[in-house]
C-alpha cells in the first residue's frame, strides 16, 4: 500500500520502518544528494522518483520497500541497461540438479538490500 495509507494504517511502527528503510538506501550509498538547482535540465528530465510500499508481513511487522517509479526510465533508457535479471525456476532446479549429482558443494544465503 502507499506510503500515507500505511501511515494512517500502522502508525509509528510504520515510520520506524521507513525511517529504517531510507537509513538502508543512506547508508549503501544507494542515492547521492544534489540540489535540484544544479541539476541541468537534462538531468532533471531523466531523474527517477521513488515509491515507497508499506506491507504488513505475516507476523506482524511492518515491511517498507522503496522502488524506482521506471515509467520515466523506459522513454531515455536502453532496455537492456534498466533490465535487472530474474534466474527462472526451471534453471535454478536444474542447476541445483547437477550440482547434486556431481557432489558439489552448495550454500544458500539471505542478502539484506541485495538489489541495491
Amino acid at each position: 500500500m502507499p506510503t500515507k495509507k500505511g501511515l494512517e494504517k500502522f502508525g509509528e511502527k510504520s515510520a520506524e520502518a521507513i525511517i529504517n528503510e531510507y537509513q538502508q538506501l543512506c547508508d549503501k550509498k544507494v542515492f547521492i544528494p544534489r540540489s535540484f538547482s544544479s541539476l541541468t535540465y537534462e538531468q532533471r528530465r531523466n531523474a527517477l522518483r521513488s515509491i515507497t510500499l508499506v506491507e504488513n508481513n505475516q507476523n506482524g511487522d511492518v515491511k517498507v520497500r522503496t522502488v524506482a517509479d521506471v515509467s520515466v526510465q523506459k522513454v531515455w533508457m536502453d532496455v537492456c541497461a534498466s533490465a535487472s535479471p530474474t534466474v527462472s525456476t526451471e534453471g535454478l532446479f536444474i542447476t541445483r540438479v547437477i550440482e547434486t549429482l556431481e557432489r558439489r558443494n552448495m550454500a544458500i544465503s539471505a542478502n539484506s538490500g541485495v538489489f541495491l
